[in-house]
Order: structure tokens, then sequence, then C-alpha cells
């Protein structure tokens, strides 16, 4: 069976967000998992597969799923709500692989079936907070906001925020969580703050 990836993009007032971002991932995949084999043009695609779903408002988003291998692309689209993370379960998985954004997430739903009565997982590996099952995390001590300089991937949206400096690297020990005043999950459809979870009061295990 061939590897397959793939590349989350918000649709956001009919406009793709983040495509420099999306493009520079797809090269790296390529890279590692298809050397010799040159990289597809994200927006190329794109264009060639438009959105035909409709929004309610101008603040509406799409995510466009795009599935790959060294082959083929194929091009979906879904409407988008945020779904809503108070309550995050700690869970240890020290030999955990998803440093490319592979289409198996297996070893992550896995961990999310551990997640109890909580929205989702917050993952440690070797001692260090990574990611949640959704996305990276930034964390704010009340002055600046970091993330893990370790995470699980390297996601689209963490990388815009370290170049544009709201958001800072720092090695994020599991002892040290709760000296942290705010949580915030972000991924490519979910901007920094959207979504917030208060260490000291909803993270568990």
């Amino acid at each position: 069976m061939k590897q397959q990836f793939i590349e989350t993009i918000c649709l956001k007032n009919g406009s793709f967000q983040a495509l420099d971002w999306h493009q520079a991932r797809v090269d790296r995949v390529f890279a590692e998992a298809f050397p010799g084999t040159n990289a597809f043009d994200v927006v190329r695609v794109l264009s060639q597969n438009p959105c035909m779903l409709t929004t309610e408002n101008e603040s509406d988003r799409i995510r466009c799923r795009m599935l790959y291998d060294q082959d083929e692309v194929s091009v979906s689209y879904f409407p988008y709500h945020i779904r809503p993370v108070s309550s995050l379960m700690l869970v240890e998985a020290n030999e955990i692989d998803y440093h490319l954004k592979f289409a198996d997430r297996s070893q992550l739903d896995a961990l999310f079936a551990l997640r109890g009565n909580c929205d989702d997982v917050l993952i440690v590996k070797d001692e260090l907070v990574t990611d949640t099952s959704i996305g990276n995390v930034a964390l704010y001590d009340g002055v600046q906001w970091f993330t893990p300089a370790k995470p699980l991937l390297r996601g689209t949206k963490r990388a815009q925020l370290l170049a544009s400096g709201l958001l800072q690297e720092r090695e994020i020990k599991k002892i040290d969580l709760y000296s942290y005043k705010y949580i915030s999950v972000i991924n490519a459809m979910i901007d920094l703050e959207e979504v917030v979870v208060e260490p000291n009061t909803h993270i568990r295990g």
C-alpha cells in the first residue's frame, strides 16, 4: 500500500489561507518520503478542484482536505465548525512518531481514545509537552506565548506564528505545565486564542 499524506487548508472568506506554508510542507514530505519525485503545485491543484460549497456568512470556514501520495492528489471540501475543547487529559506516548502529516492517524486516534471525559488529549513524549490530537499548542505565561520546541508535527499555523514573532519556541516539561496561565490549541483551521484551556483547572492526568 502506498504511503499517503494529508494537507488541511483553510478556505476563509473565499480565499485559501497560508498556501506558501502548505506548499513548503508538501515539499518537505516529498523530499523525505518520495526523494527524486517533484512535489505537486498546491495552487495549481486547488485551481483544478474548486470548492462547490457555500457558506452562511463571510466568517465561515471551509476545510479543504488534500490526500496525496507521490502519484495522485485528491481534494475534498467540508463545512467546518470549531470543536469545543475545554478540558485535556495528559497522556504519555514516548514511541509516537507523527513528524509528517500522515494519512494514517491510528497512533493519534488510539491516544484520543484515552481522553476519558475530557474533550481531547495533551500528548507528553519523553516528559515534554507536544501536541493535542488535533493540533499544536501555545502556552501563555502572562507575558508571552510559547510553543513546544519539539512538537509531534510542525504545523503550518505554528510556523506562521513563529515567523510573525507571536510565538516563541521553548522546551516545556510536563512538570512545568501548571506554571502557565492558558493553553491555546492551534492548527490550520484554528487561530491563536480561539480555543483556550486553563491548565490549573482543566487538565487532568
